[in-house]
């Protein structure tokens, strides 16, 4: 039994302590999951939760135990962020990755989010699993952490964020190698003709000597498709500095949408898809979180996008956009980048894995707009 002055787990840590020759928080973690999230309290950072309890119990057994490897159980400072996609009824078995970044308004982590969470991961199948060099599998990293977890996080959706720091500290440089390289995609080079169209701009400073070298050429919209969007890109662009459009003032993000960030819309003219705006709902986050509903008038809604492009009843990319820019460590980009948009993603890939079992090789695109700032 626990005396006042040690941690209320106290007996659990002494029975630990003793069967371990370098006893360590993380050590710790790995091998009392289920007692954790048995054990966890209403609120509180779970990670320094455990931390404190940790050294109290150390203190009162009279040893002394190091939590230097808590960086699995720290507090979420600079953590990534997502909403667990069918983890809390929306989750995928298998893992994917972004590049975003975390979430100080990700939902607060619950004993029944942490169950389906532990459900979600004990589903799935081993072999299907993400085996890296060092031997690291990076389901089972992803899980180890996700349970240390307050708030939700898109280790809980099995989606590994490479921004987070604590990956940099668990994967080593080989790791790392084939974590960066893994089906990676690359894109084709800049046609030849649009390269020399741009070039032609070089030394022309003035909105008159910019608007004049844009227009000196005719391009034909339906044979030249990529240089007439190219040409209607900047022009549209050199117009909106005589209209004293910048700096930003109280312009909405649909106003940024359809004035400045117009030429996304328009670069899938010529294809057979189309791009919708205005908070659209995604089909493929509504169907994924209605996988187990069969009662159609609670049916639940998916994410909306800012743009979300699609043909038919397949979604390809999606958009969310912000008037200001508030940097990598902006809510509102921690939020939509490291969030939002990485489990839209997971459900677009998920409903056209679904919809084409045996293709291979499919890409989805999200764009996260802030300001004038694009990144992809």
């Amino acid at each position: 039994m626990a005396n006042n002055n040690s941690s209320p787990h106290y007996d659990v840590f002494k029975k630990y302590f003793d069967s371990s020759q370098n006893a360590s928080l993380y050590e710790f973690v790995q091998k009392n999951q289920e007692y954790i999230i048995q054990n966890q309290e209403p609120c509180g950072d779970i990670g320094i939760i455990w931390h404190k309890h940790f050294k109290i119990a150390s203190h009162a057994s009279g040893s002394s135990h190091t939590s230097h490897s808590a960086t699995t159980v720290s507090a979420p400072s600079a953590t990534p962020s997502s909403e667990p996609s069918r983890t809390s009824s929306e989750s995928a078995s298998s893992s994917s990755s972004s590049s975003s970044s975390s979430s100080s308004s990700a939902r607060t982590v619950t004993p029944e989010f942490l169950n389906t969470f532990e459900s979600t991961y004990k589903n799935m199948n081993n072999s299907s699993k993400w085996t890296l060099p060092s031997g690291l599998i990076v389901e089972d990293e992803m899980f180890q952490y996700g349970i240390t977890r307050d708030h939700e996080d898109a280790a809980h959706s099995f989606i590994l964020d490479t921004s987070n720091k604590i990956w940099l500290e668990k994967f080593d440089e080989h790791d790392w190698q084939e974590i960066m390289q893994k089906n990676k995609v690359e894109l084709d080079p800049v046609d030849d003709r649009i390269a020399s169209y741009l070039e032609s701009f070089v030394g022309k400073h003035s909105f008159e000597e910019l608007m004049e070298q844009a227009r000196s050429k005719h391009f034909d919209p339906i044979n030249d498709f990529d240089l007439d969007w190219t040409q209607s890109t900047i022009e549209t662009a050199l117009r909106l500095y005589p209209a004293n459009y910048f700096p930003l003032a109280d312009q909405t993000e649909s106003d940024i949408l359809k004035r400045i960030w117009i030429f996304i819309d328009k670069a899938f003219d010529n294809l057979p898809v189309v791009v919708r705006s205005g908070e659209m709902e995604s089909k493929s986050s509504s169907d994924r979180r209605n996988l187990d509903n069969f009662n159609e008038s609670r049916k639940s809604h998916g994410h909306r996008a800012d743009l979300l492009i699609k043909e038919s009843r397949n979604e390809f990319s999606c958009c969310e956009a912000g008037k200001d820019d508030h940097g990598s460590e902006g809510t509102k980009e921690k939020n939509e980048a490291g969030l939002k948009e990485p489990k839209m993603l997971k459900d677009m890939l998920w409903s056209l894995l679904s919809s084409f079992p045996e293709a291979k090789g499919f890409v989805v695109v999200g764009i996260i707009i802030s300001g004038i700032k694009k990144t992809k």
